[in-house]
C-alpha cells in the first residue's frame, strides 16, 4: 500500500521502501507519475516496478505559507501562494 504524504513532510532524501517489489532509495530517486488537479496529489513510482510508493497530497495556501515562515526553500518556488 501506498504512503499517503504532505507536500511539506518529506524530503527528496527520505528513504524508501517499494511494497510491490522491494526496492529501496531515496523519495528522490522516485519517478513522479499520475499528477492529479483534480485530486491535488501527485504519486512517486518505484523506478524498478512502476508501483506506487507514496501519494504526495498538493500544499493548501496555508500550508505554503507556513513553510515560507519556517524558511522552507520550497515554498519561495510556490509563486503567488507563497506570498
Amino acid at each position: 500500500m501506498a504512503e499517503h504524504v504532505a507536500f511539506f513532510d518529506q524530503q527528496d532524501a527520505d528513504e524508501v521502501t517499494c511494497p510491490g517489489c522491494g526496492w529501496a532509495g531515496e523519495a528522490g530517486d522516485l519517478d513522479i507519475d499520475g499528477v492529479s488537479w483534480e485530486q491535488m496529489r501527485y504519486e512517486q513510482r518505484c523506478p524498478a516496478c512502476e508501483e506506487v510508493v507514496r501519494v504526495v497530497a498538493f500544499p493548501t495556501h496555508a500550508q505554503v505559507r507556513a513553510a515560507r515562515r519556517r524558511g522552507d526553500p520550497r515554498a519561495d518556488d510556490m509563486g503567488p501562494m507563497a506570498g
